[in-house]
């Protein structure tokens, strides 16, 4: 991906991602899916995941913090309030980790990001994410976003708490 840095903030329920051609919108979706367990050839930007790192770079990261608050809270009593997921790709491998609202790690399973998506209902449905893709050429609706996050080239992931999307590269 051309993408070393970008950065933004997701609001409760349905988000509009809106912009020209080249402004990541599609890049968005493709961290989205790529961080919640869709493959490379899901999100038809890519053959392999470690297409997704950008050229230059040694690795790419992608995190996502997702709120885990009220009636549908996911093992709020492992988790907390606060959800930490984090995807690494390198060359020869890639990682999945959970880790609770302290950053403590909890999960490196992928049952257990299986059992997270599920349970919250297609939060991220790489299906429903590529079909609105294709029919919003401009426009990228993700719905019920509890999931937020940063993208960064800096490797450094916002203070849990903050509700944000990410991604980076090195």
């Amino acid at each position: 991906m051309c993408h070393g840095s970008l950065t933004i903030e997701l609001g409760d329920w349905v988000n509009f991602i809106t912009g020209q051609n080249g402004s990541a919108k599609s890049a968005i979706l493709a961290a989205l899916c790529v961080a919640f367990g869709c493959r490379a050839k899901g999100t038809q930007r890519a053959s392999s995941l470690k297409d997704f790192i950008k050229n230059g770079c040694n690795y790419a990261a992608i995190f996502v913090e997702i709120k885990n608050q009220g009636e549908e809270a996911f093992k709020h009593e492992t988790y907390g309030d606060l959800i930490i997921l984090e995807r690494r790709i390198t060359e020869s491998t890639s990682s999945t980790i959970l880790k609770d609202y302290q950053e403590r790690k909890v999960a490196t399973r992928r049952d257990e990001l299986r059992e997270l998506v599920e349970h919250f209902n297609d939060i991220v449905d790489s299906d429903k994410l590529q079909a609105s893709e294709k029919s919003q050429k401009s426009h990228a609706i993700l719905g019920r976003s509890a999931a937020n996050g940063i993208v960064s080239d800096q490797g450094v992931r916002p203070a849990a708490g903050s509700e944000k999307f990410g991604a980076t590269g090195k």
